[in-house]
């Protein structure tokens, strides 16, 4: 649910009742956004309605760092979204910039580890609902 706005305990009380074990969200309060970032804590175990359950229902939940979109600088560009040039691998050619597209996203995960408990796997998106229009060009 990466775009979703607002996510109830009912929603997460009935994803684990259908024995799906994790949540992928996007949206949340800015406030609680950047708490949980500061704290490492944007990926957490959700034990929805706890008070009445206990720990019967739960499930792993991610909150994606940035948004629910590529993070800027990786690989945004398309024909709605180009706010990064494409990844040009011919070094013979005036646009070469594999190496710097790689570093970044190298950097990009080892400062994410620093959200989440798990340092082992960390969720990156690529694309959004306003761009990779042309999937032959993106992909």
């Amino acid at each position: 649910m990466p775009d979703a706005f607002g996510h109830s305990t009912a929603n997460a009380a009935l994803f684990s009742d259908f024995g799906f074990e994790s949540l992928f969200i996007g949206r949340m309060s800015d406030e609680f956004k950047e708490e949980r970032r500061d704290n490492g804590e944007l990926g957490f175990i959700w034990k929805p309605m706890s008070k009445h359950f206990g720990d019967a229902k739960e499930i792993y939940t991610h909150l994606f760092a940035d948004s629910y979109g590529t993070p800027e600088h990786i690989l945004q560009y398309d024909e709605r979204a180009d706010s990064d040039p494409p990844v040009q691998d011919e070094e013979g050619l005036q646009n070469y910039n594999i190496m710097h597209k790689c570093n970044f996203l190298v950097n990009y995960v080892q400062n994410s580890t620093k959200w989440y408990a798990s340092k082992e796997n960390i969720v990156i998106l690529l694309g959004d609902d306003f761009a990779y229009m042309n999937g032959f060009s993106s992909f």
